[in-house]
This record gives C-alpha cells, structure tokens and sequence, in this order.
C-alpha cells in the first residue's frame, strides 16, 4: 500500500510541477488566466478536451451500466464526433472570429442582453449543481474501492464519499484557481497520455484475470463474455429498464444533446477559444474526436468483464469498474492507476470551476458591477469566486447517485441542453433573431423539460 500511494504522489508532483512550469509568467492578464493567452497549440487543446470529457461519469458510470444492463450507453459516444465535427467546422470559425471570450458573450452579440442572462443561469446551475458533483461522486467512489478504504480506515461509504469528495474538491480548486486555463490544458495533456496507456491496459488484465478465474486465458475469457449473458452485449435495446438509450433517440434526442455539450457548451469550447489560431483549434478538436472511438473500449468493456467476474453482486453498480481494477491491476501500476484517475478527476472538476468563474467574471462581474476593471481586478475576482464555489461543488447529494451517475448526469442535463443548442443552432438559420422572440423560446424549453421531468418521475433522452 505505500509503494501505490508513494508511486500516486510521485507521477502527480511530476505533473503539477510541468504544469507549474509552462504557465509561469503566463497568467497575469485577463487573456492569459481566461484563455491561456489565446498559445494553445493543437495537441494542448485535443489532450485537454479528451481528457475533460473522459471523466469519472464516464469511466465509472459507464461501465456500471454495463454492468447493471446492456450496451445501449454506446450511443453517447458514437454521437460525439457529429457534434465535434460542427463546432470545428461551422462554429469554431465563428466564436474565433468574434473573439468571444464566453458563451454568453457570443450569444449577447447576436440575441441581446436577456439571453445571456438567461444562458448564464442554466451554465452555472447545470455545472454547479449538476456536472461537478457527479464528478466527485464517481472519482470518491473509486478511490475508495481500489484503495479499499472501507476496511482500512472502518468508515461507512457514505462517510467516505463525504470525505473524499470534499478532499478532491478543495485541492483540485486551489490547483485550477492558481493556474488559470493553461494549467488545466497541459495537466489534462499528460495526465491524458496516462488514461490512454493505462486505460486501454485495464481491459486486458481484467480478461486475463477472468480468464484465470475459469480456468483459461486471454481468448477463453473472451469466449466466455460473447457466448453466455449475451443480452449484455446489445448496443441496440429491446425498450426495457436496461437501455439507457433508447435506439430511437440515438437520432433524435441524443442529436440534441450531443450538440449542445461539444458545440455551445462553455466547459468545452473554452479550449477551443484558447486556441492559437482556427487551424490549431480545429486539428485538436478532430485529435480528440478520433480518440473517442477508443472510449468504449475502456468505459464498457470492463464493465462487462465485471460481470461475468463478480455476477450482480456488486452494489451500487458505479462500483464495477473500481473493483475490476482492484482485482486485475498489477500492484506496481495500481499507483500510477490511481494518480491517473485523480488526474482526471481534477481535469473535469478543474474544467468546470475554471469556466464557471470565467462566465462569473466576464458575463456578470464585469458589466453589472464593476464595468471598468482591470485585468488584474477581475482576474482577483474570478480567484475568490471559484474558491468560493467550493462549497457547492463539494456537497453532492450522494442519495442522487443510487441508479448510477450515467443516469443522474444526463437526466438533470437536460434541463439546459435544448436551450444551448437552440440559441446556437439559430443562430445558422436567422441572421437577425430578437431577443424576445429567443428568450421565449428559451423560457419554452425550460417550462417543457420542467413539467416533463415533474410528469415522467426520470428523464432518460427526450426522442
């Protein structure tokens, strides 16, 4: 246990000290703390944007609903690259060329003040109460299971989950707040290749972990998982409780959505808004979408391994994936393992509180309240305000996670995608929209997800 977590702080303080280094010097104007000084690189901006969607919502909550059902999550991934393929070709060229600096911003520009403030309530509400803490949820979870905190420290889960998340919450503000954009974009980068290498390894061990639980190999585990419990295997759906999407959706409501997170969605394009030049930002953004085809291999593939490894014994299902790790992971590389998923945590949780006080900073600090400020002001601000966020981000109601974050993340989510992609998406079809006519239509979204939410009792994809 010493030499893991010995091994966990050793790649993590290589990490932060490389991160320490290229941002030096780097962040004291407006433009350097917001958007890395508009320097991003190519490699920077895919690396970082991978690794900010490739969270612990992902990896954990993916792989627990493979477990607890079937294949049917596939559909979030496969509908990624359509909505990276518009922002690099179609909006990307836009928010550069406006040299917006935010969502809001950019939507200020075309629809009028009352858009972005609306748009700036259903951002921060979505990342606040939404997006972070089924982030934290699912790193805590899985630092407890690999590391099995229960039985060493005597704590209840609950207890753990607490802790951890407030623990992971703090640090990883204090390493965001200090550091600005460019910090998080090269930290993600290196803390990306780890995900990659280890990610893409776990699979392999956990077959041949399996494989020597049956009495076999690699291909007699492999054999197994495609002839017995093949309703795991289904990416289609039978329109039953297992399917997360259902296939109908996969061209409908997942459209949507998929549009909203990779194209209008704050969190994400900020990279992009960071970077060196339209080239530079567009070959990041097809870096990172090419990387997404590997995704299913290490957020689903383990989580049926799980299964056939554990049966449905384990509880919650958020749990598979940790445990398959626990189980199949060499001891020297469970270290590294562990500071990857770290690293990823404080990627996303990172991602999220830096564009949160981006937006505070820029769409409301600065023209509601203090019009004329300087760089080093608002960049003060900004810093107070996303320690301050601490406290939120770190309070997840855990209760909320009991079906699995994969469920909780997409079905809250969905309160503020159509609006995001309907402002966006209008923008194509009318050069001139009152914002009147907009923030109805605004208003309409939230009032349908609203009364439906209420109606239906759970969301999953609006098709």
């Amino acid at each position: 246990m010493l030499y893991t977590i010995s091994t966990c702080i050793l790649f993590m303080a290589i990490v932060a000290y490389i991160s320490w280094r290229k941002t030096r010097g780097t962040i004291s104007t407006a433009s350097g703390y917001f958007l890395a000084g508009n320097g991003l690189t190519s490699l920077f901006i895919g690396g970082s944007l991978l690794l900010s969607n490739i969270s612990t919502e992902q990896l954990v909550g993916q792989n627990g609903s493979v477990y607890a059902g079937n294949m049917t999550v596939l559909g979030w991934e496969l509908s990624s690259p359509r909505g990276i393929v518009l922002l690099a070709a179609f909006f990307l060229p836009m928010y550069l060329g406006g040299a917006f600096s935010t969502m809001p911003s950019f939507l200020k520009s075309h629809y009028g003040e009352s858009v972005r403030r609306l748009m700036i309530g259903l951002f921060m509400f979505g990342y606040i109460f939404v997006l972070a803490p089924s982030v934290l949820y699912g790193g805590s979870l899985a630092l407890i299971k690999v590391l099995n905190l229960q039985v060493m420290l005597g704590l209840d889960q609950i207890t753990l989950l607490w802790i951890c998340s407030i623990s992971i919450g703090t640090i990883g503000a204090v390493y965001a707040v200090s550091g600005g954009l460019k910090a998080v974009a090269v930290s993600d980068t290196l803390n990306g290749i780890g995900l990659l290498l280890l990610g893409l390894a776990v699979p392999v061990f956990a077959l041949s972990s399996l494989g020597e639980k049956i009495g076999g190999g690699i291909i007699d585990a492999l054999y197994l998982i495609t002839t017995t419990h093949t309703e795991k295997l289904n990416s289609i759906g039978s329109d039953g409780e297992m399917d997360i999407i259902p296939f109908s959706a996969f061209f409908t409501g997942v459209v949507i959505l998929s549009v909203y997170y990779w194209a209008t969605n704050q969190f994400i394009i900020q990279r992009a808004l960071g970077a060196k030049n339209l080239e530079h930002g567009q070959r990041g953004l097809l870096f990172a979408g090419f990387f997404k085809f590997l995704v299913p291999i290490m957020a689903m593939l383990p989580g049926i391994i799980a299964f056939h490894y554990f049966g449905d014994s384990l509880s919650p299902a958020d749990s598979a994936y940790p445990s398959i790790v626990a189980v199949s992971l060499p001891a020297p590389l469970l270290g590294v393992f562990i500071a990857v998923m770290l690293g990823i945590v404080f990627s996303t949780y990172n991602s999220i509180l830096n564009s949160t006080a981006t937006m505070f900073a820029i769409d409301i600090y600065k023209p509601f309240i203090r019009p004329n400020t300087s760089d080093t002001h608002l960049i003060k601000v900004s810093k107070i305000f996303g320690y301050g966020c601490i406290d939120h981000y770190c309070r997840p109601n855990v209760d909320l996670c009991v079906r699995g974050t994969i469920y909780f993340h997409p079905e809250i989510l969905w309160y503020c995608c159509d609006s995001g992609c309907s402002t966006g998406d209008l923008r194509f079809i009318c050069k001139k929209t009152s914002s009147f006519s907009q923030s109805g239509t605004d208003c309409h979204c939230w009032s349908y997800h609203r009364l439906l939410f209420s109606s239906m009792g759970r969301l999953r994809y609006s098709h």
